[in-house]
């Protein structure tokens, strides 16, 4: 075999090995591209887009201490699978002032149960209307970490 062509064998074997791995798994699952691509998820997660109503966060409590706020939540998920809260962050703004509250232990909340929630950061004399911004959310379900969060 000459130089030349071993050079193109080798330069075309990456393209050659994938290739033929996607046909194998394509021929692995009847041809199914979903199948190929994810395996199999339960089917609980290719379902997983529900609704979250406006009532699903309840604020229980506002209380202050010192120059901190702490306001206490209840989370009913629509899930029907254990979720973990793992953080969540918010900017509270009112005029010049601003302060970040913060989820203070993440949280397990069972199937469609109820949690409560904590979250904490530095107390704000509001001067005008309070405007919420900065939002970013962390959860965690069947291993996967999902993270939202404003732009």
């Amino acid at each position: 075999m000459g130089e030349t062509a071993l050079k193109i064998l080798l330069s075309a074997l990456p393209v050659l090995i994938l290739v033929s791995s996607t046909i194998m798994a394509l021929v692995e699952s009847n041809w199914d591209v979903e199948a190929a691509i994810f395996g199999n998820i339960p089917e609980v997660m290719k379902n997983i887009a529900v609704e979250i109503r406006e009532d699903a966060f309840k604020v229980k409590d506002i209380s202050l201490s010192g120059d901190m706020v702490e306001v206490t939540a209840e989370f009913t998920s629509p899930f029907s699978f254990p979720v973990t809260i793992k953080d969540v962050t918010f900017e509270a703004v009112s005029g010049k002032e601003s302060t970040t509250l913060k989820l203070e232990n993440e949280v397990v909340v069972p199937p469609n149960g109820v949690k409560e929630i904590k979250l904490s950061g530095k107390a704000i004399i509001p001067s005008e209307k309070v405007e919420f911004t900065n939002f970013r959310v962390v959860v965690e379900f069947y291993g996967v970490t999902l993270e939202v969060s404003q732009p």
